[in-house]
């Protein structure tokens, strides 16, 4: 990210506020709170999307003006409006000259775009905003400007419940479009944990996938032998726990459960039936995902994640934009993909989630066994093929670390590691 400074200066505090009419178009209690609830955005909320991005329902452009200062490529659309002609203290064009934005007009029947324009679409309180348009003909327009695989940044939440009674999923579906639904804040009876956990429930029932955002540090757990490195280290501060792959008969372990206390949780699965827990020892934890390492089209049928899905758990595919982190890993170039579930997590943590403090145990690279034992083989041993995967998987690792300067890495490991600017090895 290019900046975490804010963007407003005294000047343009000053000349907000001068604005004829300020009080009416001001939601909040000055200029620094709107940019305080963007750069929020930014730098929590927008990952693992792709730009250009469309601000729909821009209203002032505070979204554009901050997302520009973030190096994003952002565009301003609001809905064209005959006050806007009567009323100059309800034009925002007072802002966007102060703030450096300009729009563009939608007639509520075609958008000025060409299709599959925008990676993502961010609406704040707009999409039931309709002018000269329908629920059905607004998410046409949105959907046809938005490319495949695309995200839309749905707040408040309740919104969502909206757009699924007015238009249903079918169209965003055809399109694997993904919703995450987030809020700034705002205190709304609606907007609870058990209204996200409904949402995300409701994601799974009809492919539609409604991802709540995590927090910005995680602690990612592997079953490398390292994981007794968990008894004495310091764990305050992380707001998320991942654990990797199988821990049904591990999970009310003092130290596992001293890791996931009082956190977000993600768990990241493979297929197999062994990976998943069951739905009880879910159902005692904050669930924010059940992350897969493949594909929808690639596990169509699994029961496995049916059973996931069927106890309405948040289950999430591996999505579009992994795809140019599953790159050929080992020397002679022959094997792409992930060369492991606990490297495809730390892959996901960053480039899409956007962690930027990860703690990571277990990960030991192949070279030392097990915490307790492997997953069909029930011992501890590491076996031969796990060795041979090992090569380049540490060098893969490394790359991630290097492309990632924004994120604090410490490894509590029994392997050896390259001394980085961003990684503490302990």
């Amino acid at each position: 990210m290019a900046n975490q400074t804010s963007p407003l200066t005294d000047d343009i505090r000053k000349r907000v506020a001068d604005i004829p009419g300020f009080v009416r178009w001001n939601n909040y209690k000055n200029s620094d709170y709107h940019v305080e609830v963007w750069m929020r955005f930014w730098t929590k909320v927008f990952t693992g999307a792709r730009a250009p991005v469309l601000d729909y329902g821009c209203g002032p452009a505070w979204c554009g003006f901050v997302g520009q200062h973030f190096g994003h490529t952002v565009t301003n659309l609001d809905i064209e409006t005959e006050i806007r002609h009567v009323d100059p203290t309800a034009y925002f064009g007072y802002f966007h000259e102060i703030l450096g934005q300009t729009q563009d007009l939608w007639d509520g029947k075609q958008m000025p775009y060409e299709d599959n324009t925008f990676g993502a679409v961010v609406a704040k309180a707009s999409l039931s905003k309709l002018v000269n348009s329908t629920w059905e003909s607004m998410v046409a327009e949105l959907v046809r400007v938005t490319q495949p695989g695309g995200r839309w940044f749905v707040a408040p939440p309740y919104m969502i419940t909206r757009l699924k009674k007015a238009t249903g999923v079918s169209q965003l579906k055809a399109k694997d479009i993904k919703i995450v639904s987030w809020d700034w804040g705002w205190k709304d009876p609606r907007n609870t944990d058990a209204y996200y956990t409904s949402r995300q429930a409701l994601g799974a029932r009809s492919g539609l996938v409604v991802i709540k955002p995590c927090s910005d540090s995680m602690i990612l757990i592997c079953r490398g032998k390292s994981v007794d490195k968990l008894a004495t280290a310091d764990l305050d501060g992380y707001g998320c726990c991942a654990l990797v792959n199988e821990w049904v008969n591990l999970i009310d372990s003092p130290d596992i459960q001293r890791a996931l206390a009082g956190r977000e949780f993600i768990h990241y699965i493979n297929r197999m039936r062994t990976a998943r827990l069951g739905p009880k020892a879910y159902r005692g934890l904050e669930v924010k995902r059940i992350q897969l390492n493949q594909t929808q089209e690639d596990l169509t049928g699994n029961p496995n994640i049916k059973k996931l899905t069927k106890h309405k758990l948040p289950v999430v595919y591996m999505e579009d934009a992994m795809k140019e982190w599953a790159t050929s890993w080992d020397p002679d170039k022959q094997a792409a993909g992930f060369p492991s579930t606990g490297a495809m997590a730390v892959v996901h943590a960053v480039k899409i989630l956007g962690i930027r403090r990860l703690a990571v145990f277990g990960m030991d690279f192949f070279e030392g066994d097990y915490f307790s034992h492997h997953s069909h083989r029930k011992t501890s041993k590491v076996q031969d093929y796990q060795k041979k995967k090992n090569v380049g998987m540490k060098d893969y690792i490394h790359d991630i670390i290097k492309t990632s300067p924004d994120t604090e890495f410490v490894f509590h490991t029994y392997s050896d590691m390259d001394s980085l600017s961003n990684l503490e090895v302990r």
